[in-house]
């Protein structure tokens, strides 16, 4: 907020403390920075990417599928809103979309394990719902060698200021952990 005082035109400032108040659940204040970041910089992903990410927290599907979409159309090459908007696809079952959107976003090359063992997760799971079983199979064989990312997860989701990321992603980690695990 003393950096915003100071450099009030930065939109990476707001988009900053806006991540800081959507991790602590205060989806109010998150959406007003992200709207400031939309009016200072209309053509970056950021304050559209931070839109969706608010909406999904708050269960607003439509309007996180709307945020995702433009985020993506405005930042293709940048694997965080093809994952994100690939997330909101696979939640809605809108599974070849999906599909579309999480494999581009692994093409982009994820460079974190627990991003690319939910993206697996997700692509298993859009796959199994079309019958595509060997294309779930393998996205679940390839989730196994994520084993970092969900150790990354467990530390993060333990975490007190975490709980808008345990309302989104909670299941998601858990059935992950049970493919990893062999019980699922």
């Amino acid at each position: 907020s003393q950096l915003i005082k100071r450099e009030p035109k930065v939109a990476q400032h707001y988009g900053f403390r806006a991540q800081l108040y959507r991790l602590n659940n205060d989806m109010r204040r998150a959406r007003k920075d992200y709207e400031k970041v939309i009016a200072l910089e209309p053509d970056s992903s950021l304050g559209a990417n931070g839109m969706a990410e608010v909406s999904l927290q708050a269960g607003d599907m439509d309007e996180a599928r709307k945020w995702g979409a433009l985020a993506y159309k405005t930042a293709p090459k940048d694997w965080v809103a093809a994952y994100n908007y690939g997330m909101i696809l696979e939640r809605r079952a809108e599974d070849d979309l999906a599909i579309q959107h999480l494999k581009t976003a692994l093409g982009l090359r994820i460079p974190d394990s627990r991003h690319r063992l939910l993206t697996r997760l997700w692509l298993a799971r859009a796959y199994h719902r079309q019958g595509k079983t060997a294309l779930a199979e393998e996205m679940a064989e390839e989730l196994r060698m994520e084993k970092k990312g969900l150790k990354e997860w467990g530390i993060i989701l333990e975490s007190e200021e975490a709980k808008g990321l345990r309302q989104l992603l909670q299941e998601d980690v858990r059935l992950a952990g049970d493919l990893v695990n062999g019980s699922a």
